[in-house]
C-alpha cells in the first residue's frame, strides 16, 4: 500500500538521522582535536556524547509520524529540522552541565549543534526523494488505475502524482461511464464495469476508489475484482471533499467514526496534568506575588483615581459558562461625569484609563488577580482569551467557528497573545487570526505547548506589542 511505503521510506529516514548524528560528533570532536582547537579528549567523553546524539536522533523520530508525504516541503523540513535539534541541543548540553565536564569544549558543542542543524535540515529536504529512487525503482514499480469521476480524480491530482515517488505509475483511469477523456494528465481506459478486463490486461497492483456513487453493490464488485485479480484495493474518504480540515478516524465498540478534529483535553489523564500546572503557577504567585502587588495598586489608585482595587467582570468560559473574571482596575469609575462603559474595548489614547493603570496595561500585571480564577478553576494559566458575552455574540457574526474556542478553559495568555495578538482587535481578519491560533491550541495541546506559550508571553510583557494599551 502507498501508506506502507511511505511510512516506512520515513522510518529509513529516522534510522539514518540516528546513525548521523553521533558519527557527526565523532567526526567534528575528530576535527576539533586535529586543529588543537580543545584538549586532547577521551574516548570515554566522546562516546557519553554520543550516545546523548543516539536518544535526541531516537526521540526526534516522533516528528515524522506528521510526515507531509514522500516529496517534502520546504517548510516542513525547516521545522522538523528545528524541533529536531532543539532536542539534541537540550541533552547534549544537558550533558555537559549535569557532569561539569571542563575537557569538552562548550564552542565545540555549539559548532556540533549548528552543523547537526544543517545536516538534518538537507537530510530531512533531500533524503526522502532519493531514497525512494533507491527503494523504489526497477521491480519495485508497481501500476496504479484510478476509478471515479474525473472531478475527483482531479481534486487528489497533487496527491496521485506524488505517488510517483514511491513506486506507483499511474496506468490510467476507469470513470463511471467511460467519459470524461482529455481532462486529466492520464489517460481514461473505459467504464467501471471494464475493470477486471483492464487489471488483467494493464497487470495493475492498486485500484484507488474514489467515490462509491452510493452504491454498495458497485463497491462490492471492485473489491471482488481486486481480490480475485490479486491487486490492492485504496478507498478514497468522498467525506474529505466537504471539509475544510482532514477528517479524523475513530473507532469506538468496533463502529468507524470520523471527527473534525482532535482534542487532546477531552483526556482526563490531560486535563490533570494541565490543572496540576496551572495549581503549581497559580498558588505561588496568589499567595506571594498578589500580597505584594496589591499595596502598590492600593497607592497608586489612591493618587490618580479612588475608587476599588478589583475591576470585576462577567466573562464567557469553559462550555459557555459565565464567571467573573478578577483585573486590578485600570479605568476611571466615570468620564465627565458619566459611568464608563464595561463593553467597550480601550483604544488607544483611551480618556478612561489613568497613567497608572496605563502602565499597569502594558506591564501585565493588571491580570495578576486572575490567578485567583485560575486557583478557583474557572481559568486556565495558557488558554483562549475570555470575551465579555456581548462581545461573543458580536464575534460569532464575523467568525462561524468562534463558539468552538470555547471547548477549553479561557486563559490568562493564549497562543495568539503570545504571538503579539494582544489589545483591541481592530478588523476581522485579526479576530480570525486569534480564532485560528485558539483553536490550533486547543486541538494540538500538550504541556510543553504550555510551558512555550508561558515563556512567549514574559517576552511579550518585556517588549509589548503596539497594540498593547
Amino acid at each position: 500500500m502507498i501508506h506502507h511505503r511511505t511510512r516506512g521510506l520515513y522510518r529509513l529516514l529516522g534510522a539514518l538521522v540516528v546513525v548521523a548524528l553521533p558519527l557527526l560528533f565523532l567526526a567534528v570532536s575528530g576535527v576539533w582535536m586535529l586543529l588543537a582547537l580543545g584538549a586532547d579528549f577521551t574516548m570515554a567523553n566522546v562516546f557519553a556524547y554520543m550516545g546523548a546524539a543516539l536518544v535526541a536522533g531516537l526521540m526526534g523520530n516522533n516528528l515524522y509520524r506528521e510526515h507531509s508525504g514522500p516529496t517534502p516541503q520546504l517548510e516542513w523540513a525547516w521545522r522538523v529540522s528545528y524541533r529536531q535539534t532543539a532536542i539534541l541541543a537540550a541533552l547534549v548540553f544537558g550533558l555537559f552541565f549535569v557532569t561539569k565536564n571542563e575537557v569538552i569544549s562548550r564552542t565545540m558543542l555549539g559548532v556540533y549543534i549548528g552543523v547537526a542543524w544543517l545536516l538534518l535540515f538537507l537530510l530531512n529536504l533531500f533524503a526522502p526523494a532519493r531514497l525512494a529512487k533507491i527503494m523504489f525503482l526497477g521491480r519495485n514499480l508497481r501500476s496504479c488505475l484510478i476509478v471515479g469521476n474525473v472531478e475527483s480524480a482531479l481534486r487528489v491530482r497533487d496527491w496521485i502524482e506524488s505517488t510517483a515517488a514511491v513506486g506507483y505509475e499511474i496506468a490510467g483511469q476507469l470513470t463511471w461511464h467511460g467519459g470524461g477523456g482529455g481532462q486529466t494528465p492520464w489517460p481514461v481506459l473505459g467504464s467501471v464495469y471494464e475493470l477486471e478486463r483492464v487489471v488483467r490486461e494493464r497487470n495493475i497492483h492498486q485500484v484507488i476508489l474514489l467515490g462509491t456513487r452510493e452504491s454498495p453493490d458497485l463497491v462490492r464488485r471492485v473489491a471482488n475484482v481486486c481480490d480475485t485479480e490479486g491487486c490492492r484495493l485504496l478507498i478514497y474518504n468522498p467525506w474529505a471533499g466537504i471539509f475544510p480540515q482532514p477528517l479524523i478516524p475513530v473507532t469506538e465498540s468496533g463502529h468507524m467514526f470520523f471527527m473534525l478534529r482532535e482534542e487532546p483535553l477531552e483526556n482526563v489523564l490531560n486535563r490533570f496534568i494541565k490543572r496540576t500546572f496551572d495549581l503549581a503557577v497559580s498558588i505561588p504567585v496568589v499567595f506571594l506575588v498578589l500580597p505584594v502587588l496589591m499595596p502598590l495598586v492600593w497607592l497608586g489608585h489612591r493618587r490618580q483615581s479612588a475608587g476599588p482595587m478589583f475591576f470585576k467582570q462577567r466573562r464567557r468560559g469553559f462550555n459557555r459558562r459565565e464567571f467573573v473574571l478578577l483585573k486590578f482596575r485600570t479605568m476611571h469609575l466615570e468620564t465627565s461625569g458619566q459611568p464608563i462603559s464595561e463593553s467597550k474595548q480601550a483604544t488607544k489614547g483611551d480618556p478612561r484609563v489613568f497613567p497608572f493603570g496605563q502602565w499597569l496595561r502594558r506591564t501585565s500585571l493588571d491580570e495578576f488577580p486572575q490567578f485567583i480564577n485560575v486557583l478557583r478553576g474557572e481559568m486556565s494559566c495558557v488558554g483562549p482569551r475570555p470575551h465579555l458575552p456581548e462581545h461573543d455574540v458580536l464575534f460569532h457574526q464575523y467568525v462561524d467557528v468562534y463558539p468552538m474556542r470555547h471547548f477549553a478553559k479561557p486563559g490568562l495568555t493564549g497562543l495568539a497573545q503570545s504571538l503579539g495578538y494582544r489589545g483591541e482587535i481592530t478588523d476581522v481578519e485579526v479576530l480570525r487570526k486569534r480564532v485560528r491560533y485558539d483553536l490550533d491550541y486547543i486541538n494540538n495541546w500538550t504541556l510543553g505547548l504550555d510551558i512555550q506559550i508561558m515563556f512567549r508571553t514574559v517576552g511579550q510583557v518585556l517588549h509589548p506589542p503596539k497594540t498593547a494599551y
